[in-house]
């Protein structure tokens, strides 16, 4: 018997992440020029074309003025839809 493979997706609503953006930086091309990378990067971070490290979210939510925990994961870890597959 051969083993199920499984996998899945996950797509992140980055609408609270916009909300800490535009309310403690005023834009992205802002949040981007003081995370320190371009703001096409820092478009596809938060479209969820590219990933955040542990760093990464430190450091936005130090930058963001975010310091409670339970809203660090409200704001990177809401989750739109789930997709999970087994084969």
């Amino acid at each position: 018997m051969t083993p199920k493979k499984r996998g899945g997706s996950v797509v992140f609503d980055n609408r609270i992440l916009r909300g800490h953006i535009v309310e403690a930086c005023g834009s992205i091309k802002e949040f981007a020029k003081r995370f320190g990378i371009t703001e096409q990067m820092m478009q596809l971070k938060v479209a969820n074309k590219s990933g955040w490290s542990r760093e990464d979210i430190i450091k936005a939510s130090s930058i963001l003025g975010i310091t409670e925990a339970s809203e660090i994961v409200r704001t990177f870890f809401s989750v739109e839809s789930w997709e999970i597959t087994v084969k």
